[in-house]
């Protein structure tokens, strides 16, 4: 467990958001170390403007609650066997 804890620090400190984002064009979610990039690299890669960049994204939307509650129904006739 000490392993795996160190690593996730390591991961999250801000000298990996350098190269996460030059290397893979990916964000990351230590603020200091997205600052600390260059302005014109997170231009080329789309993170100037994090509005713009979310206008893109598809967000999984919770399910109405009469939909969850129909997909079980559904579910639980399938495991019965219907």
């Amino acid at each position: 467990m000490k392993i795996l804890t160190r690593g996730l620090t390591v991961s999250l400190a801000p000298g990996v958001s350098d190269h996460l984002v030059k290397t893979f064009g990916y964000g990351h979610g230590n603020c200091a170390g997205m600052a600390a990039i260059d302005h014109t690299v997170l231009v080329e890669r789309g993170f100037d403007n994090l509005d713009k960049f979310f206008d893109n994204t598809q967000f999984q939307q919770p399910v109405a609650p009469e939909l969850k509650q129909r997909r079980v129904a559904e579910f639980e006739k399938i495991e019965a066997g219907y």
